[in-house]
């Protein structure tokens, strides 16, 4: 069968061809739009189907809806200048869409990697945590609660933090030494180093005694102490700290 010229194909198969030829079902609709304004779009998809249909029996395009060898030399010069700014237009669209891919696939890739660190860093944290997690799921066991563990680690801190305070202060002392000896030594020191003096009655040797023997050696009995209770507690020692190593609040 003789090529038919381009102008002597119907609309649709103008469209359906134009579609092969750009490799774009929906600018092959457009250009069917474009010919016959005014259809409805179940008439646009039923039309442009036909046009397929009649363009593979004439030989115009293959069972693939490729365009055939026959086709090109019908084609007009005006039709080919189109194709080809089609073409130029779906190619840089592509293009800028790869380098946006590209740059989001890098962001992406920066991400994971991000993760991939934190979640190192977390199986850290939990591996050198797990013996004290082990030991934490034997309290229940032995009678205590969030309460005493948070007063009890709070009053826990105070003896090393006098220590610690009279070693920057040059003061020496032996290993065995009693609360109220390294109280009344670090008031001594205080006085004579940084001109100052505890808070009165903030935490006296005392009032420490008595609450840390109650918590330390009767957890399992101690089932007064409230979450109000044991919140004063650490209010009243993280003062008492920041008192003896003479930091500002």
């Amino acid at each position: 069968m003789s090529p038919q010229s381009y102008e002597s194909l119907s609309n649709e198969e103008k469209a359906a061809l134009w579609g092969c030829l750009v490799a774009d079902d929906q600018l092959g609709r457009s250009m069917l739009e474009r010919l016959n304004p005014g259809w409805s779009k179940s008439t646009y998809y039923k039309y442009y189907k036909e046009g397929f249909n009649s363009l593979q029996q004439k030989g115009y395009i293959d069972s693939s809806r490729n365009p055939t060898d026959i086709v090109f030399p019908t084609l007009p010069q005006s039709i080919l200048k189109e194709m080809v700014n089609q073409l130029r237009s779906k190619t840089q669209r592509l293009e800028k869409e790869h380098s946006e891919l590209t740059s989001k696939v890098w962001e992406l890739g920066n991400e994971a990697r991000t993760l991939r660190s934190q979640e190192d860093w977390l199986t850290k944290q939990v591996e050198d945590t797990k013996p004290l997690l082990d030991l934490i799921k034997d309290f229940e066991k032995l009678g205590v609660d969030d309460n005493w563990i948070r007063a009890s680690i709070a009053l826990n801190l105070v003896e090393p933090a006098i220590k610690k305070k009279l070693e920057d202060l040059g003061v020496e002392l032996p290993k065995q030494t009693k609360f109220t000896d390294i109280y009344e030594q670090l008031q001594q020191a205080l006085k004579e180093k940084e001109n100052r003096e505890l808070k009165p009655q903030l935490l006296t040797p005392k009032h420490f005694y008595e609450m840390r023997s109650a918590i330390d050696h009767w957890g399992h009995k101690y089932t007064g102490l409230s979450k109000e209770q044991a919140n004063y507690i650490l209010s009243l020692v993280t003062e008492f700290l920041s008192d003896v190593l003479g930091q500002s609040g």
